[in-house]
């Protein structure tokens, strides 16, 4: 299973968040995507992660959720059928004991795009098999000879 680790390294000044993946995670479906934040990130706690109004959830019932003992977050992906994106809130608290809200986006790969790839495999392998079986052929003409 995959798996993504998004890192809140700081805040700006306008208080958007500094994410590892600056903001837009790629991911595919079932994956679980985990919400760490960096020591003196200026960020202690997170409040809520939830898709903004209007938005398809991506996340199974009840994703994501608060990982207990820790300051961490995760939520698994659904069983997607088709790609989607998902425009969604961190809710945090600064420093000061300020909240604010971040909005992020995650867009998930899904298996359709998966097919393409495995598409472009098989071609390879068709193509290899091909080279083969010609260079045989050439032996087995040049042994007639």
């Amino acid at each position: 299973m995959a798996s993504k680790t998004i890192i809140i390294k700081g805040i700006n000044a306008d208080h958007s968040l500094q994410l590892s993946d600056s903001g837009h995670t790629r991911t595919v479906k079932k994956a679980v995507i985990t919400w760490k934040i960096k020591r003196r990130s200026g960020v202690t706690a997170i409040t809520c992660i939830e898709p903004k109004d209007g938005s398809v959830s991506i996340f199974k019932p009840g994703d994501p959720k608060p990982v207990q003992g820790t300051t961490r977050w995760q939520g698994k992906i659904k069983d997607l059928t088709l790609p989607a994106t998902e425009e969604y809130s961190i809710g945090y608290i600064d420093a000061s004991g300020k909240s604010y809200l971040y909005d992020p986006k995650i867009s998930v790969n899904t298996s359709f795009f998966n097919i393409i790839a495995f598409k472009k495999k098989l071609v390879l392998f068709v193509l290899a098999l091909l080279a083969l079986f010609s260079i045989l052929s050439l032996f087995r003409h040049k042994n007639k000879g």
